[in-house]
């Protein structure tokens, strides 16, 4: 039988908040893990700060440092692995092991002002770091690739793309409907770049429809303005917070219809979860988004809310119409596995490790 090959995978991701980032690293996780030829070893990294104030965020950064530069490199070598995963755009310093890691996307670049600017220093240096220590760069749409190298000034070639794969939904029904009347759904934290206030502006558009708005997902830098704004529309916006799990399930199954104005994504879950489930999508044409959704959404220019409000009203009027996008949404969340995906970076270890 032949040796498996010793896999070190970094998961301190999940020490931060549950995002897309960290979809990725489990789902990939999981995958590998279940490839006979890999022997994986996972590390979670140190904990974060949770009380300080301001100060809570360079202690943060310091504690990410000291585990990256020299905590990790530490444990990988101790437990002789030949590759590192860096599923979460950072690698490791002071080793001379081998690192395949996952850029996601450079959108503190392309969107200045919308992410926090202490993040989007640390985030310039570290990933340009990142890209140059890598012995192989993966990201995670065509889009994000262009960036990364028109940014970094990297050879494209030296990128790969890697589509994340969708998990699939419990088989069981989620129960009753969280609302008792049709709304649509928006999905994900409420920062800068989700462009959140153009859905609720949309909905000033919508008073002839019987349709509510319910925005759900982790609060962010721009959750105030998301609350003041909603409370203006007379009840028909529901800013419902964070929510897991079968809670979350409802959310979706039950929605009408799935918004989703965001500036720029690097790859954007939430709009193919919602057509894994049977929602039609209608997004911004954004960034990546026509990328991955392709024929299956409707589209609406960035920050055009009177032309997402038509738009969702097509769906709502128009039942041909709305089969249609639901048969199309499942077509395309069925091209995003987990299986090609754990496939796609085990042959990068072997290409990286000369195991073809």
């Amino acid at each position: 039988m032949t040796e498996r090959l010793r896999v070190g995978v970094d998961m301190s991701i999940l020490r931060h908040p549950f995002a897309g980032t960290s979809r990725w690293a489990t789902g990939l996780v999981r995958t590998l893990r279940a490839d006979p030829s890999l022997a994986v070893k996972e590390w979670v990294g140190a904990r974060r700060l949770k009380r300080g104030g301001p100060a809570r965020k360079v202690g943060n950064l310091l504690l990410e440092r000291a585990w990256y530069d020299f905590e990790l490199p530490r444990r990988a070598q101790g437990a002789g692995v030949q590759a590192l995963i860096m599923p979460a755009n950072l690698t490791a310093g002071r080793t001379k092991i081998p690192q395949i890691v996952t850029i996601h996307d450079v959108n503190f670049l392309s969107r200045p002002g919308t992410y926090d600017r202490l993040y989007a220093i640390y985030a310039e240096r570290e990933f340009r770091r990142s890209a140059a220590r890598a012995s192989r760069i993966t990201t995670v749409s065509e889009y994000s690739r262009a960036q990364i190298a028109s940014y970094f000034g990297i050879d494209r070639s030296r990128i790969e793309v890697v589509y994340p794969g969708l998990d699939e939904p419990p088989a069981e029904s989620p129960g009753l409907a969280p609302l008792d009347q049709p709304y649509a759904l928006y999905v994900g934290a409420s920062e800068p770049h989700k462009d959140i206030p153009t859905a609720i502006r949309a909905w000033r558009h919508l008073a002839d429809i019987p349709l509510m708005l319910a925005v759900v997902g982790q609060p962010g830098r721009d959750h105030d303005n998301v609350e003041a704004l909603a409370s203006q529309m007379h009840g028909r916006v529901v800013v419902a917070g964070q929510v897991s799990g079968q809670n979350l399930e409802r959310w979706y199954r039950c929605a009408t219809v799935f918004v989703f104005p965001s500036q720029t994504e690097g790859f954007g879950y939430p709009p193919l979860e919602a057509m894994l489930r049977g929602v039609p999508v209608v997004t911004s044409r954004a960034a990546s988004l026509p990328e991955v959704l392709g024929p299956a959404s409707l589209y609406f220019d960035v920050g055009n809310d009177e032309m997402l409000a038509d738009q969702v009203r097509r769906i709502w009027v128009d039942q041909a119409l709305r089969q249609r996008l639901i048969e199309d949404g499942h077509r395309q969340a069925a091209l995003y596995t987990w299986a090609a995906t754990g496939a796609a970076i085990g042959r990068i270890v072997r290409t990286v490790l000369g195991h073809f």
